[in-house]
């Protein structure tokens, strides 16, 4: 598997969005092309990989998509200025904490699952803030210039373009690798993705929440 440590995780901010601190790269609009994908092909952003790679990171993504980072529930801290945000008994939310590389999921104020992570590098920050998941796609190519990463897999979008998604091209979780979103193994965003809302009808490769199916709390925080 070749060495991809010097490649970003994902792709720069989208136009009109500046929250990242470094150079800005080209510009694409992906959820725009999400949404136009009216028949369910998948949409183009950037990606992590240098042309002719790909295809090769690709073929270990098997092998990667039954592993997880997972720890013990014990092991979760939180931080003495946290604030809980204002959720329902039983309510699902989802807490980053960018300090420790950690996905939290809760009902309520109970913690169910726990992982370890790859947000923004410094360069690259991760965005803060209380936010709710606003698009799912299961499955798309990320591509941008000089890079191609087909099978992209269980994407969250939460604001703008940062977003939870599963990754391949690197198991380096623990630190920050990204260019903002939160990278995750295979196995664990699958989960995650099922887990928060909306909740995915099975069938359709992009879509968003609504009245009756909400999307989920994202808390991320340092």
């Amino acid at each position: 598997m070749p060495d991809l440590s010097g490649v970003p995780a994902v792709r720069p901010p989208l136009p009109g969005f500046q929250p990242h601190v470094g150079p800005r790269q080209m510009p694409y609009r992906l959820i725009d092309t999400v949404e136009r994908s009216l028949t369910g092909v998948t949409g183009y952003g950037y990606g992590t990989s240098p042309i002719g790679h790909g295809r090769e990171v690709l073929a270990d993504a098997d092998e990667m998509d039954a592993r997880s980072t997972e720890f013990d529930l014990s092991l979760v801290t939180v931080p003495e200025s946290f604030v809980f945000p204002d959720v329902a008994v039983g309510e699902r939310w989802i807490r980053v904490d960018l300090s420790n590389q950690q996905v939290i999921a809760y009902e309520g104020i109970e913690p169910v699952r726990a992982f370890v992570v790859s947000t923004g590098l410094p360069s690259y920050p991760t965005v803060t803030g209380e936010f709710r998941i606003r698009m799912k796609v299961s499955e798309q190519i990320m591509s941008g210039d000089g890079y191609y990463l087909p099978g992209v897999k269980w994407v969250q979008y939460f604001y703008e373009d940062y977003g939870f998604h599963g990754t391949y091209w690197h198991e380096d979780f623990g630190v920050p690798k990204s260019h903002g979103c939160v990278n995750m193994t295979n196995a664990d965003a699958k989960w995650l993705f099922d887990w928060a809302g909306p909740v995915w009808d099975q069938e359709t490769v992009w879509f968003r929440p609504t009245a009756e199916n909400p999307g989920t709390l994202v808390l991320v925080h340092e």
